[in-house]
């Protein structure tokens, strides 16, 4: 799947051979996860951010997979698990990641839409630069 699909995966990803059972020994698990690094970033429009969406539905949803690194890691703070910025170095099983910098769903939800001035721009190009640092340190 790509973007929530994407991260579904992800968050799913470390516990693929457990859910295979015995066959998992025969089996190379590598995910290939389309466009799950959402960014922990403030839209610039009126609207919830992804990672205040993120919490409100971890809030809801109780997943017992937030993995144990992740959770460790983000003590009381789970919805983290939940969210690739956040999640993805905590994966252990090897995956293949598709990412564009310039995510147009993230742009068009948090930008409010086409780069329109100088300001848009700039927090487009910012936000680029910090997926790519993201992904660089994956």
């Amino acid at each position: 799947g790509t973007s929530a699909g994407g991260r579904g995966a992800m968050v799913h990803l470390d516990y693929v051979r457990q859910m295979v059972g015995e066959g998992a020994a025969n089996v190379d698990v590598v995910g290939v996860l389309d466009s799950p690094l959402w960014m922990d970033v403030a839209p610039t429009v009126p609207t919830l951010s992804f990672a205040e969406v993120t919490r409100k539905v971890s809030g809801f949803i109780n997943s017992p997979r937030m993995g144990s690194a992740c959770a460790s890691r983000y003590t009381g703070e789970n919805w983290k698990c939940l969210f690739g910025q956040y999640r993805l170095p905590t994966v252990t099983t090897p995956y293949i990641i598709f990412h564009s910098q310039y995510d147009s769903h993230q742009l068009d939800r948090n930008l409010g839409g086409t780069v329109r001035t100088e300001v848009h721009r700039s927090n487009a190009v910012q936000w680029a630069q910090q997926t790519v640092a993201s992904l660089h340190g994956l």
